[in-house]
């Protein structure tokens, strides 16, 4: 498995634990140069991600330096035209480079409704003219596992993994994806910072969380260990996932995520005392908004 950038921070402020906002500028150089230095060679971002896109494209000294992954939403980012240039022209034109490791489909819905079928093609084509390398989909849950790989073929899937979502590996949808052949991208490592908080000061939203919070503050007191090096060990020993997307707003965070990152840690305790089934809690986008 290998580390990979999130870049969300870049463009939005963006995390339930974040209490510093957007990453300066300045901050976005030293995380960038730290990830390079590091080995760390794929950076996630996306068109909906604010200037996420337009920072990078300032800051990347080397288009060789990194593996670009964006992804497009809705059809409104189409531009038919003979050439199909399109599809991804301004995220390339903001990222300022000509091709894409990859471009992933930001939402399962687009591809699922009546013009899915039309919207597919046109980003295939741009595949067959070498601009981008791979095709993928960022996904939510099982459901749209299914509703997907019965009807297209992925070169990655971007799934959100972590040590209170579970699902994927109870319904063994990640070992579907494996036997596929597709290349999996784990985000949401750390449930946005959720699983750092402290439980007795959480919105009541979140009380059917609460326990597992405690249990994960209990196990990592008891084995000496942070809840970083908890959840980096947990997805980091799951043999299907490919690259590790981590999120950061400081060099100080990225170095101290790599180095627990490569903590050894014991993969015999048992994780699922830790999992969460409320979807609730585990999409991010149906928590309260911030205030």
């Amino acid at each position: 498995m290998k580390l990979g950038l999130g870049t969300v921070q870049f463009g939005l402020d963006y995390g339930i634990s974040n209490t510093s906002g957007k990453t300066s500028l300045e901050e976005v150089r030293k995380i960038l140069s730290l990830a390079k230095k590091s080995g760390i060679r794929l950076l996630d971002t996306a068109a909906a991600y604010g200037e996420s896109e337009s920072i990078l494209g300032n800051t990347i000294e080397s288009a060789s330096d990194f593996r670009i992954v964006t992804k497009v939403k809705g059809n409104h980012d189409v531009q038919s035209n003979d050439t199909s240039i399109s599809i991804v022209q301004q995220s390339l034109d903001k990222l300022r480079v000509t091709s894409l490791y990859g471009c992933l489909f930001h939402s399962v819905d687009d591809l699922l409704n009546k013009d899915g079928e039309s919207y597919y093609k046109k980003v295939h084509k741009l595949k067959e003219d070498g601009i981008i390398q791979k095709i993928g989909v960022s996904i939510y849950n099982s459901k749209e596992i299914d509703s997907l790989l019965s009807n297209f073929d992925f070169d990655i899937v971007q799934i959100p993994i972590n040590i209170f979502d579970q699902r994927l590996i109870q319904s063994g949808h990640l070992s579907l994806l494996k036997k596929r052949n597709i290349e999996i991208h784990a985000r949401s490592i750390f449930l946005q910072g959720l699983m750092f908080l402290d439980a007795s000061k959480l919105d009541t939203f979140f009380n059917t969380a609460k326990p597992s919070i405690i249990r994960l503050n209990e196990h990592a007191a008891l084995n000496n260990l942070t809840i970083s090096q908890i959840a980096l060990g947990f997805v980091k020993n799951l043999s299907e996932i490919d690259t590790m997307l981590m999120g950061v707003n400081t060099v100080e965070q990225l170095t101290r995520n790599i180095n627990d990152y490569n903590y050894s840690i014991d993969n015999c305790f048992d994780y699922s005392a830790f999992a969460i089934s409320e979807e609730s809690i585990l999409n991010p986008s149906k928590w309260p908004k911030r205030r």
